[in-house]
C-alpha cells in the first residue's frame, strides 16, 4: 500500500466537490479542527482499521476520549431515516442469513470498543421519518437514549423491548448504546460546506468552493493509498503543500471565567475566574464586588480591543466558559464595525460570525407591557422563556415597559442550529428593538445560547444605553455590563 505523502498535491481534474463527498467534508471538517486545536486533537483517521463499523472517521483526543463517526449518505430523498431503516437485515445472496442491521453493527462496534459512554456519531443524508416515533425522541443532543429510557407511553415501552431483542441485550444495554450514539439525520453537503467554512476561518484555511475541492481532492486519494491516521502536524502540513493557508490567521483569545481553559494557543488570556462568587464552575455566579463588571471586567476588554487594533489582529477566535453578560461584553467589545471578525468555540464546533450568510428571521413578541416612562426591560428567549421569574425578581417601578422577544417558533433549546442561525437571530432582534423601542435605556436579559449572547453584542451598534443582567439563580439578577454605543 503506496503512503500518501503530505506534500503531494491532489490533480487538478480532481479538485472539485461531486454530489457524494459528504464523507469527505466529514472528514475534511475534523482535519480543519484539528489544524486549529492542535493540542486537543491528536489524530485523525479515515477508514479507520480497528473501528468496526464507524470507521469512517475516527478522531482522537489529547484527553484519552474518541469520536467514532459512521456516514451514510441518503441515495434520494424520498429515503427517510427510521427505525425500520436502523433494522432492516437486507437479505444475502443465496441461501445465508440476512446481513445484520445497521443497528446491529453499531451495538457490535460500540462492545468491540468497550462500550463508551459517549463517543459514537452516525452521519446520514436521509431525512428524518416524521411518522418514527422512536427516531422523533432525538434530543438536543442527538441522541435517543434518554427518552427511550423514560419511555413515555405503552408503544415505546414496547419498541424498546423489541429493540432490545432485536440486538439480543436488556434494555438497559440498548438504552446505554443509544446514549452513546448521536444520530444526525438530514445531513446535506450544504451544510457541511457551511461548518467546514466556519472551521477552516478559525484554522487559517481557505473554504471557498475551489479550494475545498482541492482538499477533498486529498481526502480522496488519502482513503484510496492509506488509511493511517494523520496528527494535526501531518494535515497542517499537507494544508500548507496544497496552498490553502491564509496569510492572516485568526488570533485565539481564552478567557478564563467559570473555570480555566488551556492556553498553550492563546495570544491573549483574560482571567477572571476569582473575581466570581462561588467555589467551582456550577456555582460561579455574580461578582465578588459587583463594581468589578464595568471596572476590571471592562476594562480588561478595553485593552484587548486596543491591543488587537495596534496589532491589526482583529480576525479573532474566542474561548471560555462565561456567562452571558460577559459573551455580550466581549461581542460589544470586538464589535463588527470596528472591524473584527468574530469566531466563538461552542460545544464541539466553532460558530463564526459571517454578514455575508444572514438571513431574514422573524421576531415574535411574548410580552409588551407598557408601564409608563422608563428604562425598557427586554427579555430576550431564545432557549427558554423566564419571563415571569424576571417580573417578579427585575422589573421595578422605574422600568417604563417589559419586552419578551423570541424568533419564530421559538423559545426552545434547538431554536438555532448554527452560527448563521443565531447571528442572523441577534441581528433580526436587534432591528426589531432599533425600530420599536423608543426609551434612551435598556435593561437587557438573555435566555440563549452562548455564541447568540456574543454576536449579539458583536452587531450592538446604534443601541440605547444597554445594562446587561447577570442570572444569579435563585437570587434574581444582578446588573452586570453597561454598554454605550
Amino acid at each position: 500500500m503506496t503512503a500518501l505523502n503530505a506534500t503531494s498535491k491532489p490533480s487538478s481534474s480532481g479538485a472539485r466537490i461531486t454530489g457524494d463527498d459528504l464523507q469527505h467534508l466529514v472528514v475534511w471538517y475534523w482535519c480543519l479542527r484539528a489544524i486549529a486545536d492542535p493540542d486537543g486533537i491528536t489524530s485523525v483517521a479515515v477508514e479507520a482499521d480497528d473501528a468496526g463499523n464507524v470507521d469512517d472517521v475516527v478522531v482522537h483526543f489529547a484527553d484519552d476520549k474518541s469520536k467514532f463517526i459512521q456516514v451514510k449518505a441518503a441515495v434520494a430523498s424520498a429515503y427517510l431515516a427510521s427505525i425500520d431503516w436502523l433494522t432492516d437485515r437486507p437479505k444475502r445472496t443465496g441461501a445465508g442469513k440476512p446481513s445484520p442491521s445497521l443497528l446491529q453493527k453499531l451495538h457490535k462496534s460500540w462492545v468491540d470498543l468497550g462500550r463508551p459512554a459517549t463517543g459514537l456519531e452516525l452521519i446520514t443524508g436521509r431525512p428524518l421519518d416524521g411518522s418514527d416515533r422512536v427516531l422523533a425522541l432525538i434530543d438536543r443532543h442527538n441522541s435517543i437514549g434518554t427518552g427511550l429510557r423514560r419511555a413515555s407511553t405503552q408503544a415505546l415501552a414496547k419498541a424498546r423491548g423489541e429493540l432490545a431483542g432485536h440486538l439480543e441485550c436488556t434494555e438497559e444495554e440498548l438504552c446505554s448504546l443509544l446514549d452513546a450514539l448521536a444520530i444526525r439525520v438530514g445531513q446535506t453537503e450544504a451544510e457541511w460546506l457551511s461548518r467546514v467554512a466556519d472551521v477552516a476561518a478559525s484554522a487559517g484555511i481557505r473554504a471557498d468552493e475551489s479550494e475545498v475541492g482541492v482538499a477533498l481532492a486529498w481526502v480522496r486519494n488519502w482513503v484510496k493509498d492509506t488509511r493511517d491516521p494523520r496528527t494535526p502536524e501531518q494535515i497542517a502540513t499537507a494544508a500548507d503543500s496544497m496552498g490553502l493557508r491564509i496569510e492572516n490567521p485568526r488570533t485565539v483569545i481564552v478567557i478564563q471565567g467559570l473555570r480555566r481553559e488551556p492556553v498553550d494557543d492563546a495570544s491573549h488570556v483574560l482571567d477572571w475566574v476569582e473575581r466570581f462568587r462561588g467555589a467551582e464552575a456550577s456555582n460561579r455566579r455574580g461578582m465578588i464586588n459587583p463594581a468589578d463588571w464595568n471596572g476590571v471586567l471592562s476594562d480588561d476588554l478595553a485593552a484587548l480591543r486596543a491591543s488587537l487594533i495596534e496589532q491589526n489582529n482583529q480576525r479573532v477566535l474566542v474561548r471560555g466558559a462565561l456567562r452571558l453578560p460577559c459573551w455580550f461584553a466581549l461581542g460589544a467589545a470586538l464589535r463588527g464595525v470596528a472591524g473584527f471578525h468574530l469566531a466563538v468555540e461552542y460545544r464541539d464546533g466553532i460558530w463564526v460570525a459571517n454578514q455575508n450568510r444572514i438571513t431574514d428571521r422573524t421576531v415574535n413578541i411574548l410580552t409588551d407591557e407598557l408601564r409608563g416612562n422608563g428604562p425598557t426591560l427586554i427579555v430576550l428567549a431564545i432557549s427558554t422563556d423566564r419571563t415571569d421569574d424576571v417580573r417578579h425578581t427585575l422589573l421595578s417601578s422605574r422600568h417604563g415597559r417589559l419586552v419578551t422577544l423570541t424568533i419564530e417558533e421559538g423559545p426552545h433549546q434547538s431554536l438555532l442550529a448554527d452560527a448563521d442561525d443565531a447571528l442572523s437571530a441577534a441581528v433580526a432582534i436587534r432591528d426589531w428593538i432599533r425600530a420599536n423601542i423608543d426609551s434612551r435605556e435598556i435593561d437587557l436579559v438573555l435566555m440563549a445560547p452562548a455564541p447568540f449572547a456574543a454576536f449579539l453584542g458583536w452587531s450592538w451598534d446604534r443601541m440605547q444605553t444597554t445594562t446587561i443582567y447577570e442570572d444569579l439563580s435563585n437570587e434574581g439578577y444582578e446588573a452586570a455590563f453597561t454598554i454605550s454605543s
